[in-house]
């Protein structure tokens, strides 16, 4: 694992690009097509990294004047602290945890990064889980891209534990497989 940040699927020409960002940063980076997605845990933002540029992207160009045009982060909704992203394997969605908790719940947020999509580089939605005291950590997507495993854990990293144990959670993410009603989930 490189010093700057926890990197999945990185392609190993990047490695020293991405090793050389600084483990301040709080940076998870997930490479898909020719960007990087990195959380910005400080800002409640996901930062886009074009690669072949070699700089920061903006993720809404042309939303300010031409001659003046900001570069632009995805914004999360205020009061999050992203934590760590992972990309669904045809590239269309960002799945996004969130380190806060609310009331006992975590979150993660959905980002389109489909270009493609009307709603590239936009949240489009946030998926609600229980469970979740301090909030949620890592997270990875299974093999055929069905479900979502997320961390809770049951503690900061050096605070007393507020539950008996941390978690798992698994998350179905396929729309093919939703039950008709979300609070009857036999799976």
């Amino acid at each position: 694992s490189a010093t700057g940040g926890v990197h999945c699927d990185a392609e190993p020409r990047w490695a020293a690009l991405l090793a050389a960002l600084p483990p301040a940063a709080g940076l998870t980076v997930c490479t898909t097509r020719r960007l990087d997605f990195s959380v910005l845990r400080g800002d409640g933002a996901v930062a886009v990294i074009d690669l072949v540029a070699m700089q920061k992207a903006d993720a809404l160009p042309g939303n300010g004047p031409p001659d003046n045009d900001p570069i632009d982060d995805i914004a999360l909704p205020v009061g999050s602290r992203p934590f760590w992203i992972a990309i669904d394997n045809a590239d269309r969605y960002a799945y996004v945890s969130d380190e806060n908790t609310f009331g006992g719940k975590g979150k993660i947020h959905v980002i389109d990064v489909d270009p493609t999509s009307k709603d590239f580089h936009h949240l489009v939605t946030t998926i609600e889980v229980a469970d979740a005291p301090t909030g949620l950590r890592e997270l990875t997507l299974d093999e055929d891209g069905r479900r979502l495993y997320v961390t809770a854990p049951n503690r900061d990293l050096f605070a007393a534990p507020v539950a008996d144990s941390s978690r798992i959670l698994v998350v179905n993410i396929d729309g093919a497989d939703r039950p008709t009603d979300p609070r009857v989930n036999s799976r």
